[in-house]
Formats: C-alpha cells, sequence, structure tokens
C-alpha cells in the first residue's frame, strides 16, 4: 500500500468515500457536500491544520486518510489526530 497526498485527479472518489463513510453505521450523521469541498480544497491549499492521504495499490484506490493537526499543552507539544479512515469493501 501507498499512501499519497490528495490530487485535483483524486476529487471525485473522495467525495464518493466521504460520502460512503458518513452514511454508514460508523457514524451518526450525514455532513455536508459543502463542508467534503472544503476540506478537499484545504488540503489542496497546503492547510497546516490538515492533510489528506488516498491509500493506494498501483492504480487502485482502496481508502483515505485524513489528518488533523493540533498543539497539546497535555503532551508539550504538536499532535496529529486520524480524523477520518475509510477503507473500502
Amino acid at each position: 500500500m501507498i499512501l499519497l497526498d490528495f490530487a485535483p485527479k483524486h476529487e471525485a472518489e473522495f467525495y464518493q468515500m466521504c460520502h460512503d463513510f458518513f452514511s454508514s453505521p460508523a457514524v451518526c450523521h450525514e455532513i455536508r457536500e459543502e463542508d467534503m469541498k472544503n476540506t478537499f480544497r484545504l488540503t489542496q491549499k497546503g492547510s497546516p491544520y490538515l492533510r489528506g492521504l488516498m491509500m493506494t495499490d498501483g492504480d487502485e484506490i482502496l481508502g483515505y486518510v485524513l489528518l488533523s493537526f493540533t498543539y497539546s499543552n497535555e503532551v508539550g507539544g504538536m499532535v496529529v489526530w486520524i480524523e477520518e479512515l475509510y477503507v473500502k469493501e
């Protein structure tokens, strides 16, 4: 498996997987299409708080990961949260 930063060519695939994730029993509610689009846009702008990665095997997309970056007083430094992790069936 190879992790690739989100690229413009991944946009439609991300929306589909995100919709599938938020329509599944793994979450309590769906999210707005506008929020999915804003998330993808932020990954393309190089936000210091967010990184989107596609999980791939050759040309096949297996899923995606959204990472969030924040500072934590408790740990005395930067923290990376796995915000979303989606793997296709």
